[in-house]
């Protein structure tokens, strides 16, 4: 069984008013920066033991979709890296 780092980035849906993201990109703006679509999310970092990354998938999607993001109102990404120990 190997040992991955699994990084899970949460986001509103396209298309859905971000508050906290317009908020940020206003003081952006007000620096004379020009900015658009400032979006704010979260991020779930992990380490987990799996045979796969297609299994860490797989148990994600089924198992913890709804532990991590909203499915009404929020989307996520997910990166998995093998982590290599000696």
């Amino acid at each position: 069984m190997k040992e991955y780092k699994v990084k899970v980035l949460v986001l509103l849906k396209d298309g859905l008013f971000d508050p906290q993201g317009k908020v940020i990109e206003d003081i952006i703006k007000s620096k004379n920066i020009n900015v658009e679509n400032v979006r704010i999310g979260k991020l779930i970092v992990f380490n987990i033991k799996s045979n796969s990354k297609e299994e860490i998938l797989e148990t994600i999607n089924k198992q913890l979709a709804t532990l991590f993001a909203n499915p009404v109102v929020e989307k996520f990404e997910i990166e998995i890296e093998e982590l290599n120990r000696l």
